[in-house]
C-alpha cells in the first residue's frame, strides 16, 4: 500500500509482483488520470526519496504486459487512493 509512488521505476517491482503472484495481487495508492505521469521528489530530514504521481492509464498498460490474460479492476476509495486488483483468469490458473 502506498509504495508505487515511491520508486524511481515501478516496471522492476511489476515484473518481480508477476514472477511471485500465482491467483490475484492487490496494489493501493494514488495515481493520475491521463498519460502523464508527476515526476516528483520529498525532502524528510535531509533525505530526498521520490514522490511520484504515476499515470494510471500507463500503470494499467504496464500491469496488463506483465500479467497477460489476467483481469484487472480499479477501485476508488474516498479519500482518493485506488485500489488495483489483478486477478487470474479461470483459464489461467
Amino acid at each position: 500500500m502506498e509504495v508505487v509512488r515511491h520508486l524511481s521505476d515501478y516496471q522492476p517491482a511489476l515484473k518481480e509482483l508477476a514472477r511471485l503472484v500465482t491467483k490475484r495481487a492487490y496494489i493501493v495508492d494514488v495515481f493520475q488520470e491521463g498519460w502523464d505521469s508527476h515526476i516528483d521528489q520529498q525532502e524528510i530530514l535531509g533525505q530526498v526519496f521520490p514522490n511520484n504521481c504515476w499515470s494510471l492509464s500507463q500503470f494499467l498498460a504496464d500491469v496488463n504486459q506483465h500479467f497477460p490474460g489476467w483481469q484487472t479492476e480499479v477501485h476508488g476509495f474516498s479519500n482518493g487512493e485506488l485500489g488495483i486488483r489483478i486477478e487470474a483468469r479461470g483459464d489461467t490458473l
